[in-house]
């Protein structure tokens, strides 16, 4: 029988033999032969040839191996209408109750959110606190409590700068400031809000409002710069009143530079407060209530103030009025989150050439939301939601569209072998093979980066800081929910649109042929 021996080692054998004959001296010594370069062109020929051949091979061994038949993608191909009708239900049941359960509202700000609860400090913090609650509680059967207890996220700053002035210590942005800070003080409601003194509510306490500008309010209408520079040299030779004025000044004031382009004033408000017809019986009479009350006198209070002057820049601040604008500013700034999910919807359509498999996958991390807020704030019970979890939409936007376009790709490649396209007339019949070579292969990848993605945030979880932690929760179950739209249902919608649609989608081709042309140009 005549064995098949590669040319490659038909050679090597045959140079061994005459490297042999040589070493016997059967043969005589003579001039080294010359190489033939039209042999070794042919042999190289004949390997690149072979090793084609086995590469051949291999991957269609590969590609055999990823098309067997698995219940997941017979699913997928096979009972097509019922995954997707079963996805869909339990998608919007999912998200009915998740709104219904009010799991889009916002959690109520607090400063203690962003502290460490651990730490030393917030513990005794938090003791100080429940002794004072103990306290307003004993009122609750007896007296009514005065509006003394100070809120931390009321204190209240009024800042003045003049940016074009050698000093701002002048009687002319003294009285300016003076009359900016009276905008506050006899507002109708600043009785309600300001702390009051230890024997009435009716009146303010001596520091419950305090500023340089209220050193000169008895002869406000008749002080002179000289009696300026009078107090400054004053505050120069006393180191007591230079310590009750230097907190109003800028940094750089010192009893030796007499000199503050920047001045500010400060409020104390306190509760339980009375407001708009109705008295709180405790500061800890509902809260959140009260801190709404102060918002909008704030708001109120900081329009006026800040538009007082046109010489002097006039800024103001306390944390719950911040707290309110910024969930503002992240409302207003979540339209640009809407513009991007149509950016991602319009770019997928163009990339797919499918306006319904791109309207569908944005669909899909739509309903991802209300899913993952289910699972995070009604199964593990992970309550804190805040305008930080909104931020996940960018992220999950890209994760998304990523998915969409491996999980395409491999399928339009599996259109290029013979052996996932055996049926040439009927090409439904070779969806199956298709679609166990697409699933196996993009999963892979998919499950790999998204993954990655979800450990990362739930590393962030381990924060100590509780809302980047909820923050970091919530955004890798949003991942691994979108994950399993991703295998599940993405590909059932793509069965779905090649058995159904693709053939009535005729300006695929136009689209496709005029943006080749467009880019071509550019």
């Amino acid at each position: 029988m005549t064995q098949n021996i590669h040319p490659k080692i038909a050679v090597s054998n045959d140079n061994d033999l005459e490297e042999s004959d040589n070493t016997r001296g059967k043969s005589k010594e003579s001039s080294p032969k010359r190489k033939n370069p039209e042999s070794d062109a042919s042999n190289q020929e004949v390997d690149e040839e072979y090793y084609m051949k086995i590469q051949q091979e291999k991957i269609e061994e590969e590609i055999r191996e990823l098309s067997k038949d698995m219940w997941m993608t017979k699913l997928i191909v096979n009972r097509t209408w019922i995954l997707l009708l079963v996805a869909v239900i339990l998608s919007v049941l999912l998200s009915a109750l998740s709104f219904g359960l009010g799991g889009f509202n916002m959690t109520d700000d607090h400063n203690r959110n962003f502290l460490i609860w651990n730490s030393k400090q917030v513990k005794e913090w938090d003791m100080l606190e429940l002794a004072n609650e103990k306290v307003q509680t004993n009122y609750e059967n007896g007296l009514q409590p005065l509006r003394t207890t100070t809120k931390f996220d009321w204190y209240t700053s009024v800042t003045f700068e003049c940016s074009n002035c050698e000093t701002i210590l002048t009687v002319d942005f003294i009285k300016q400031m003076y009359y900016a800070e009276q905008e506050i003080v006899n507002h109708p409601d600043y009785v309600n809000f300001c702390k009051a003194t230890s024997s009435s509510d009716d009146s303010c306490s001596s520091g419950a409002y305090t500023s340089f500008a209220k050193n000169f309010e008895s002869t406000i209408t008749t002080f002179t710069q000289t009696d300026v520079d009078n107090y400054l040299a004053t505050i120069a030779g006393s180191d007591s009143i230079y310590k009750d004025n230097y907190l109003f000044l800028e940094k750089s004031f010192t009893r030796t530079n007499l000199i503050s382009k920047k001045a500010r004033a400060t409020f104390l408000f306190a509760s339980p407060i009375e407001y708009g017809g109705k008295r709180y019986n405790t500061y800890t009479d509902e809260e959140f209530d009260q801190k709404d009350d102060f918002v909008e006198f704030s708001l109120d209070v900081e329009e006026k103030v800040t538009g007082f002057s046109s010489s002097l820049d006039i800024g103001f601040y306390n944390s719950a009025w911040y707290n309110e604008k910024m969930n503002e500013l992240v409302m207003e700034d979540f339209n640009l989150a809407i513009l991007s999910f149509v950016f991602v919807m319009v770019y997928v359509a163009f990339h797919l050439k499918s306006a319904f498999l791109s309207a569908t996958a944005m669909m899909a991390i739509a309903l991802s939301f209300p899913v993952t807020i289910l699972i995070t704030r009604f199964i593990f019970q992970i309550d804190y939601f805040s305008s930080l979890n909104l931020i996940a939409i960018f992220v999950i936007l890209g994760i998304s569209a990523d998915n969409v376009f491996v999980f395409m790709d491999s399928w339009n490649q599996s259109m290029q072998f013979e052996l996932l396209n055996t049926d040439t007339e009927n090409k439904y019949n070779n969806f199956q093979k298709r679609m166990n070579y697409t699933w196996r292969r993009a999963t892979k990848a998919i499950f790999t980066t998204s993954l990655t993605t979800a450990l990362a945030f739930l590393a962030t979880g381990f924060s100590k800081i509780m809302p980047i932690a909820a923050f970091g929760y919530f955004a890798c179950f949003l991942v691994l929910v979108n994950f399993t739209f991703a295998v599940v249902v993405f590909p059932a919608l793509v069965i779905l649109f090649e058995r159904h649609l693709v053939h009535r989608c005729k300006y695929r081709k136009f689209i496709g042929t005029s943006c080749s042309k467009l880019f071509r140009k550019w």
